[in-house]
């Protein structure tokens, strides 16, 4: 398994668990992940990388929101946009 398939695992647990208290702890949790091993992503697909970045983007716009609803949204269509790219 490479560690775009361990990412892509991460997103998936923060899109499809159920909105609870406990978001803000996933969406963190996600971007730690992201941060943690960017490096290995970026040399396994540098537009997967860019793309994480863009939802590391998303995700700081959630200190400012009480409804992470559209953040969910904006992460999918990342997601979808991530599965959608060759890997090497």
């Amino acid at each position: 398994m490479s560690v775009i398939d361990d990412f892509f695992n991460e997103i998936e647990k923060v899109l499809f668990a159920e909105a609870s208290k406990n978001d803000w702890d996933l969406f963190n949790d996600l971007e730690d992940y992201f941060i943690d091993n960017n490096d290995m992503i970026f040399k396994e697909s540098e537009r997967i990388s860019d793309l994480g970045y863009e939802m590391q983007d998303v995700i700081a716009e959630m200190t400012y929101m009480d409804d992470f609803t559209e953040c969910r949204r904006k992460i999918n269509k990342l997601y979808n946009e991530m599965k959608n790219e060759p890997q090497t």
